[in-house]
C-alpha cells in the first residue's frame, strides 16, 4: 500500500497525558500526510484549537472516510467509528472490539522505553522511519 500524502486520522487516546505522548507521532505523520485527531469530548476541548496542518473533530461526527485510521482509544465507541470509516488499513490494540489490519503492541511490552514509544510504534507498523 501506498502511504504518500494518505489520509491518517488518529483517534486519540481518552486523557491528556496520553494524548500528548502522542505528540511525536503527530509530528512526523503531518509533514507528509494529512492528519486529523478524531477526539472524545474531553479532549477535543484540548485539541480542537492546533493549526493547520492538523485538523480534529469529534468521534461522534460523521466518518471522514480516511485511508488509515490508527485508534489509541480501542473501545466500542472507536470501533463504531471506524465500522462507519471504512479505512484502507487500521492500527490499534487487540481489544476484542475491533479486528484491526496490524496490532499495536500493548503497553506493558515498552517498560524501559520513554511514553511515547508506544505511539512511536505505529510509525514502525506503518514502515516509516521515527
Amino acid at each position: 500500500m501506498n502511504f504518500t500524502k494518505s489520509e491518517i486520522e488518529i483517534i486519540m487516546p481518552p486523557l491528556i497525558g496520553d494524548c500528548i505522548m502522542t505528540f511525536p507521532l503527530i509530528n512526523h505523520l503531518k509533514l507528509e500526510h494529512k492528519v486529523t485527531l478524531a477526539c472524545n469530548e474531553y479532549i477535543y476541548e484540548m485539541v480542537k484549537f492546533l493549526q493547520y496542518p492538523l485538523k480534529s473533530k469529534l468521534l461522534s461526527d460523521n466518518a471522514l472516510n480516511s485511508k488509515i485510521i490508527i485508534d489509541f482509544l480501542s473501545n466500542k465507541e472507536s470501533a463504531f467509528y471506524i465500522k462507519k470509516s471504512k479505512p484502507k488499513l487500521s492500527i490499534g490494540f487487540e481489544d476484542g472490539f475491533w479486528k484491526y489490519d496490524l496490532l499495536l503492541k500493548q503497553p506493558t511490552e515498552f517498560k524501559s522505553q520513554s511514553a511515547s514509544s508506544i505511539f512511536l510504534y505505529a510509525l514502525e507498523l506503518l514502515g516509516l522511519d521515527s
